[in-house]
This record gives structure tokens, C-alpha cells and sequence, in this order.
């Protein structure tokens, strides 16, 4: 039960967690669809370069530079950042499960 959960979770290590969002403006600033996932990767990438734990909207004079950004550079730094996220998941679940008990 929860104990058990508890108990198990004391011995995990922590892994920190944050939220960061990009959000942008259909059809105020981006008149398309492309143009929408640009300006949310821009406020994406603004809210992570200036601390994390935020929620960003798209500012055409803050956060023009990184507007652009192609689709693909974009689709790449997400798998990136997802493959390097689940290698370090998959390695702490290795090291734990290759702990004596």
C-alpha cells in the first residue's frame, strides 16, 4: 500500500522537475499554423534561457530573434531534448535496479 510506496520513494533519487511554456496568439500574432508553432517555440525557448518553472507568451518585440527558427531545427531540439530525457531516466533506472537489496 502507501507505506510501501512511501518507503520506496524515501530510497529513490530525486529528480528535478520543471514546467516551462511557450504560448503564442491564432490568429493575433501567428495567422498560420507554422507561424503559431514558431512563436510558442520562441516563448518556449525564452522561458528556458531565463530561469525555467514559467509560463511565456509570445512577444513579437522580445522575441523576435528566435521566431526564426525552421520547423525542423525546432522538431530536432525537441527529439533532442526527449532522447537526452529518457537516456537519464532509462540510466537511474538501471543504477536502481542493479542495487543490491
Amino acid at each position: 500500500g502507501r507505506q510501501g510506496l512511501r518507503r520506496e520513494a524515501a530510497h529513490e533519487p530525486r529528480t528535478p522537475w520543471s514546467f516551462t511554456a511557450g504560448i503564442a496568439d491564432y490568429p493575433g500574432t501567428a495567422p498560420d499554423r507554422a507561424t503559431l508553432f514558431r512563436e510558442a517555440d520562441a516563448a518556449l525557448l525564452f522561458g528556458k534561457r531565463h530561469g525555467r518553472t514559467c509560463i511565456v507568451v509570445f512577444d513579437p518585440e522580445r522575441h523576435a530573434s528566435a521566431r526564426e527558427r525552421s520547423a525542423e531545427e525546432i522538431a530536432a531540439s525537441i527529439a533532442h531534448s526527449f532522447a537526452a530525457r529518457l537516456m537519464l531516466r532509462l540510466a537511474s533506472a538501471a543504477a536502481r535496479d542493479s542495487r543490491p537489496t
